[in-house]
């Protein structure tokens, strides 16, 4: 009878605790922990690159998302936090802070914090949406030597809120109802983001001095003053001082950049210096990551990330991007995600910083830093919105991608700038550029081994021998071997061109011997007209755009795959194969910019099938 009641009380006692086990959450904020130092397995040989869905707000969006339960949240410039269903984008609630929010939030116990830039910070219940309580913690103090994009975000440890105010003041506040613990001025403004472990605090002023401070008591326990501390930024010109990046802890040691141009790892208990990396003047925004003993961080004008060995202090690899990165490194299995000014959000290789190719691009800058739960990812932009990206599989078959681009030839068949957007574009995206002259010896090289080699063509003049068709044509040779060429609507084979650039007449017969397409006429017929052409069903499983313009359609048996129709019926967009390679004939607007991910996605799905 004992033995009944013990198991029936079991049981009574798991149904009525049931939805406490099943709403458990951990707390959430900026680096995922109080040290900064959160990590995330699983992924490997994956990048995150599609998109599954974006949300649009009115402000660009820096501040970094936290993902809880079935919810992402983060604030944007135009003084919202906004809390949506992190599988489908749809908005649970969204707050109004009334002025901008760039600082991330942080969650705990059902209730978000987030601060604004007027510095009020808010409690938000992370269910409704609505108001629990909120608290003036300083004033706005702007930085007058400028790139003042970050603010200070909450951080959560136990019972206890830390938060610091960009007059210069950290807080220690009661998290349930925002009452005052203690508090510490600094000597000047604070922007970055406090780091805690085991009851030290550390972050930096914008003087460029990093303190060490009592959790329990608020009492300032060492200062380390940086290179850029004494130095004077009106003989500079410029800031040489300011600590924005929040600091890392790895065991003993503590690591932070600054605007003086130095990375630095200080000892975290007595603020002596074990080493610092000379970043040669470039500001080191980047709060920093640790992994495998490695710090990785990026770098401003500099352009660059890299991994520095935490115990020596040597940079073990520099991988350049094309602009500034403030954004803040994260830790995916063997990959590290960072995004840049460029639109680029990179994934490197964490043991070598090799760059993956295809990663996820946008036309806007990317101050934020990404978060990762689940199976996505989500990073916002300047474009003001937040993105959420999903993994697919690495595709470890090696492809040298180039863009055909010759300053000298431009393109004849783009205006209003459009070759030079999408050349610049797929260099982002990391194809190398090639003029004429390098084309020709690419194409000669490999016109017996092309497979793996891709060209997208740009420009509007192809070199001569690309147009024979009395003699062999290296081109076709090229493509038979199993090169792939893409045309983004500029018909360059179908094209007479003088040595002006001016148009001299079609010649679309060529094209039976070069790329195996029969059009109807030599001349006007064959171009058409100006059609509306919309994706197959195979356009859109390859990744084309909806709907499009073009001219020079083709009869679809022409062809192998029918990526898009124009509204006669006939093959607009298209796959050739030739031999072992491929022709594609795809279309960008002539005169307008637009979303080029397009592009890449149809090339990427095109390397699946190689």
């Amino acid at each position: 009878m004992k033995k009944i009641f013990s198991t029936q009380t079991l049981f009574l006692f798991l149904l009525l605790t049931q939805n406490t086990f099943t709403i458990a959450q951990t707390d959430e904020m900026f680096r995922g922990n109080p040290s900064h130092n959160k990590n995330y397995t699983g992924f490997d040989n994956k990048i995150f690159n599609t998109v599954t869905w974006k949300f649009q707000t009115n402000g660009a969006v820096r501040s970094t998302a936290i993902v809880v339960n079935d919810m992402v949240c983060f604030g944007s410039s135009d003084g919202h936090v906004y809390a949506l269903n992190k599988n489908n984008g749809s908005l649970k609630w969204k707050y109004n802070c009334e002025s901008s929010v760039t600082s991330s939030p942080a969650f705990s116990n059902g209730i978000v914090y987030v601060i604004n830039e007027q510095q009020t910070l808010f409690a938000i219940q992370s269910s409704t949406g609505k108001l629990i309580w909120k608290k003036i913690i300083g004033e706005d103090k702007p930085y007058d030597w400028g790139f003042d994009y970050y603010i200070s975000s909450p951080v959560i440890s136990g019972d206890t809120l830390l938060i610091a105010s960009a007059d210069g003041k950290l807080l220690s506040l009661n998290k349930k109802d925002g009452k005052e613990f203690w508090q510490f001025t600094a000597k000047y403004f604070l922007r970055a983001t406090p780091a805690l472990a085991k009851e030290w605090i550390y972050i930096g002023d914008t003087n460029g001095d990093m303190y060490a401070i009592d959790s329990k008591t608020g009492k300032q326990k060492w200062i380390f003053n940086t290179f850029g501390s004494p130095l004077n930024n009106d003989t500079i010109g410029f800031d040489r001082k300011a600590i924005i990046s929040s600091a890392v802890m790895e065991g003993d040691a503590v690591v932070f950049g600054c605007r003086d141009g130095f990375l630095y790892c200080v000892n975290r208990f007595n603020g002596e210096l074990k080493w610092k990396f000379d970043h040669k003047v470039s500001w080191v925004i980047s709060s920093p990551s640790v992994v495998n003993n490695h710090v990785i961080t990026g770098t401003s004008d500099g352009h660059f990330v890299q991994s520095v060995n935490i115990n020596t202090g040597k940079e073990t690899w520099r991988t350049y991007g094309t602009a500034p990165l403030w954004s803040s490194p994260l830790i995916v299995g063997n990959h590290v995600y960072i995004g840049g000014n460029e639109g680029v959000l990179y994934c490197l290789d964490v043991a070598t910083g090799k760059k993956e190719a295809h990663p996820f691009c946008v036309n806007a800058k990317i101050f934020s830093s990404p978060a990762v739960g689940n199976e996505f990812m989500y990073v916002g932009a300047d474009d003001g919105a937040l993105y959420c990206l999903k993994a697919e599989e690495i595709n470890t078959k090696q492809f040298n991608r180039y863009v055909y681009w010759d300053q000298n030839i431009g393109a004849m068949f783009f205006k209003n700038g459009v070759g030079t957007i999408i050349k610049e574009f797929l260099v982002r995206k990391g194809y190398t550029l090639v003029d004429q002259n390098k084309l020709l010896s690419l194409v000669e090289e490999n016109k017996n081994s092309g497979d793996g080699n891709i060209i997208v063509l740009v420009s509007s003049k192809l070199p001569a021998s690309f147009l024979k068709t009395d003699s062999v044509n290296v081109l076709h040779q090229f493509l038979q071997s199993g090169g792939m060429v893409v045309d983004l609507g500029n018909i360059p084979l179908v094209y007479n061109l003088d040595d002006s650039l001016n148009f001299a007449g079609f010649n679309y017969k060529r094209c039976k011997s070069i790329i195996s397409i029969t059009y109807p006429e030599n001349d006007l017929r064959s171009f058409a007209g100006i059609f509306t052409a919309t994706a197959t069903k195979e356009g859109k499983a390859m990744g084309i755009k909806d709907q499009w313009t073009a001219t020079s359609p083709v009869d679809k048996k022409e062809v192998d795959i029918v990526l898009g129709v124009d509204e006669k019926g006939r093959a607009s967009a298209w796959v050739k194969k030739i031999d072992k390679g491929y022709f594609l004939q795809l279309w960008i607007d002539q005169m307008f910019p637009e979303d080029y991910n397009f592009v890449d996605e149809v090339i990427k799905n095109m390397e699946k099938g190689k």
